[in-house]
């Protein structure tokens, strides 16, 4: 069969035009690929065409607390556990719309939303955002508690997310925020890993708190200026306000022994102020709440220090020694027999060893010291936990 001379030609200029073309979709594709192996891509896709940038958390770890035969254990003082399995994912609509949640896996069948909310950020002017759902309260942005163990202060107050509306935003140094929230529930909460009882005390809950009627506002205002060779510092004074519900009423009448016959003042405040300042490896955090509830006030502070010293060690990249001593008080009488009375001091030594950036084991003691009205409880806990982050 003959083959047309037309037919090479024309076979010919086809191969001169796509051969380059070919070569140089070729060489795109292996640039991308290779840009991606030295940096992967931080998000993946969603069906809907949204960028989704997901992680985790687990924390293994093993307590040690006292025994004491005035407070019988339920769990045992010596153990292992798996404190936390948890699951969190970012999805941005665009670049100034992101959507944040938290999955916390506690026990075999408890799984917590602990996070979900949604941020409108870069509001003009002032860099304001707005974000509306389930999230942790804004006293808590300035501070790192860094360790497993947590202040009294962050127990009592702060632990727990709220559902509702945040309005942030900053004009030079300052800054300010708004929220209007549900509020939380007043319950009782161990300070540490102790399950006896002893080491209760009294906590704005978030179980059930989306069945509160009374709304609380709270507002904010604070300072962060860079002090250059100095450091940064951070500095915001805050205030919350509510009314108690029926619920709340009947808690602090069933579990405090000052509580007046025929109780019915709802009052519920939240005054105070947190410090942060960081220098290099130095960081530094305290805060300072009081807390008005009824007839139930008290008072919570704590201060905490750290400093992070570079190894560079084939698994051990860094130490970090921490110091934190806070206090707790409130206006009952002492009753021996009852924890949510007791005036309590607590310090924490802790030692961080950051294995890898996202690979942390942390030993943490933590010592005790309460005001009873009677005999001092043997309530001092060690712990050792393995955190890694994904």
């Amino acid at each position: 069969m003959k083959i047309h001379w037309k037919v090479c030609f024309a076979s010919l200029l086809l191969f001169a035009f796509l051969i380059p073309a070919l070569a140089q979709d070729l060489e795109e594709r292996v640039e991308t690929l290779e840009m991606w192996m030295k940096e992967p891509p931080q998000y993946i896709k969603s069906y809907e065409g949204d960028k989704i940038k997901i992680g985790g958390e687990l924390e293994f770890e093993f307590v040690k607390t006292q025994d004491d035969e005035k407070f019988p254990a339920d769990d045992p003082l010596c153990r292992f556990q798996m404190d936390k399995v948890r699951f969190k994912a970012k999805v941005k609509a665009r670049d100034d719309i992101e959507f944040k949640f938290k999955l916390d896996f506690e026990d075999i069948d408890e799984v917590e939303l602990d996070e979900a909310y949604l941020t409108i950020v870069d509001i003009a002017p002032f860099d304001q955002e707005i974000s509306l759902g389930l999230q942790d309260r804004f006293i808590s942005d300035s501070i790192e508690k860094l360790t497993e163990g947590s202040p009294m202060a962050r127990t009592a107050f702060w632990k727990d997310p709220d559902l509702g509306i945040q309005y942030k935003g900053r004009y030079n140094t300052g800054y300010w925020c708004v929220s209007f929230t549900n509020g939380l529930q007043l319950k009782e909460k161990e300070i540490g890993e102790d399950k006896k009882g002893r080491d209760e005390i009294i906590q704005d809950d978030d179980k059930n708190s989306d069945e509160n009627n009374s709304k609380q506002v709270g507002i904010g205002l604070g300072l962060a200026p860079n002090l250059a060779d100095l450091g940064f510092l951070d500095v915001l004074v805050f205030g919350y306000i509510s009314k108690l519900s029926d619920d709340d009423l009947d808690f602090l009448d069933d579990e405090l022994p000052g509580a007046p016959a025929d109780n019915e003042d709802k009052t519920q405040l939240r005054f105070g102020a947190n410090l942060a300042y960081t220098k290099d490896a130095l960081e530094v955090y305290g805060q300072y709440v009081k807390a008005e509830d009824s007839f139930l006030l008290r008072h919570c502070w704590f201060v905490q220090a750290s400093y992070k010293l570079d190894l560079d060690l084939r698994y051990l990249k860094a130490i970090q020694p921490l110091f934190r001593y806070g206090e707790y008080r409130t206006n009952q009488t002492l009753t021996d027999n009852k924890p949510l009375t007791w005036d309590r001091k607590r310090t924490t030594i802790a030692l961080l060893n950051h294995i890898e950036e996202r690979v942390i084991l942390k030993l943490e003691y933590a010592l005790n010291d309460e005001i009873t009205g009677g005999d001092k409880p043997k309530n001092d806990e060690f712990l050792a936990q393995l955190e890694y982050k994904f």
